[in-house]
């Protein structure tokens, strides 16, 4: 709670949202700890490797796809041009 509320939160309500979405869609425990936090909420300088930030936004990006069909995962990888195989 200490790095949210210390966060300058520059992208104000947007921004608070879109890391809540990104931790939410990425884990199954029931309560954010700072760990899960992008490094820029805990202070830390460290960027992630580009790969990884990548590899993030595609989960978060396939798991809004699979949320807007139902988890139809045929469906999913129509829309997103991929093998259906990649989604399991």
């Amino acid at each position: 709670m200490e790095a949210l509320q210390a966060y300058g939160w520059p992208g104000n309500l947007t921004e608070l949202q879109q890391v809540v979405t990104g931790i939410a869609t990425t884990t199954t425990r029931r309560l954010i700890t700072a760990d899960q936090l992008p490094p820029r909420l805990r202070g830390s300088p460290n960027w992630a490797p580009l790969t990884e930030f990548l590899a993030t936004q595609e989960r978060q990006y396939i798991e809004r796809v699979l949320n807007s069909v139902s988890g139809d995962r045929e469906a999913a990888a129509r829309i997103l041009k991929i093998d259906a195989a990649r989604l399991a």
